[in-house]
């Protein structure tokens, strides 16, 4: 189970990457040893069931393990800011379970330049993003990224935060509104 198939991935990998959570569960369900890169895998790809399940079955020292220098925290973020959102529900509970063991800094920035407010804002998890800036000062929440973004620019021009009506313009169908867009408005 643990093994790489003919594609050079873990049968667990291939699952998740080909967006089958059914499959993986059963791989996992029959003794597959899940790793960081793998739940770095089923974030990147927004399925949080998977997700939860894989950080269920690791220590939490793999969770606080860097993947492409980000923690798994900002990959979650990512992918919720991504046109892979789906699972949002999920993924707010993936969020949650990684933010003890993943959150580093407010002020510590990606290779975009994207503090974690950035990251919670563009991914349109507003709760958790209202909760945190009540202590911030005007001064770190007009921090810009590499864009030259704030922390409400990144909200206001992420993915996440495009209307269910102009899904068509990011290349996305009118299908994928049950990926969590329509919690944007």
């Amino acid at each position: 189970l643990n093994s790489p198939l003919n594609n050079g991935l873990t049968p667990l990998v291939t699952a998740i990457k080909a967006c089958q959570d059914d499959v993986a569960l059963a791989i996992l369900d029959k003794g597959a040893s899940p790793t960081s890169d793998d739940l770095a895998e089923a974030l990147k790809e927004c399925s949080g069931a998977c997700a939860k399940l894989l950080i269920g079955k690791m220590q939490p020292s793999d969770l606080q393990a860097k993947h492409g220098g980000d923690s798994l925290l900002r990959v979650a973020l990512k992918a919720m800011a991504s046109t892979k959102r789906n699972d949002v529900p999920l993924m707010k509970e993936v969020v949650d379970s990684l933010w003890s063991t993943n959150f580093v800094s407010w002020d510590e920035k990606d290779e975009d330049g994207n503090t974690i407010l950035h990251l919670l804002a563009a991914a349109c998890y507003y709760s958790s993003f209202k909760r945190s800036i009540r202590k911030f000062t005007n001064e770190q929440l007009t921090v810009k990224n590499n864009k030259g973004q704030d922390v409400y620019h990144a909200a206001e021009y992420s993915i996440a935060g495009t209307m269910p009506w102009n899904l068509a313009s990011l290349g996305l169908s009118s299908m994928q509104e049950h990926l969590g867009f329509p919690e944007n408005y």
